[in-house]
């Protein structure tokens, strides 16, 4: 195989850092945004995400009968759609 010989170089491991808890604070935080408003009103939480789906083609073969040898130009093709959603856990 060629290339097999060649200096092999250790990967260097960055420590795993810890994730915040981010939900935990999360009742205080809103008893203190909502206690931020001079008149209080009714507070609707919700939570929002958004994702790309999508599809990447590369056609480059084309096959044929022996004695033909087509020639193909390589295609690349981008799809893509995005989705955004929000919910609100308490209404649904």
């Amino acid at each position: 195989m060629a290339g097999a010989n060649w200096l092999r170089i250790k990967a260097i491991h960055k420590p795993t850092q810890q994730r915040a808890r981010r939900g935990k604070k999360l009742p205080e935080r809103l008893t203190e945004e909502v206690a931020a408003f001079a008149v209080p009103r009714p507070l609707r939480l919700m939570f929002q995400d958004e994702a790309r789906f999508g599809r990447i083609s590369d056609v480059r073969h084309c096959w044929d009968k022996k004695p033909h040898r087509p020639m193909v130009r390589a295609m690349l093709t981008q799809q893509y759609t995005y989705a955004y959603g929000a919910v609100s856990p308490l209404d649904g």
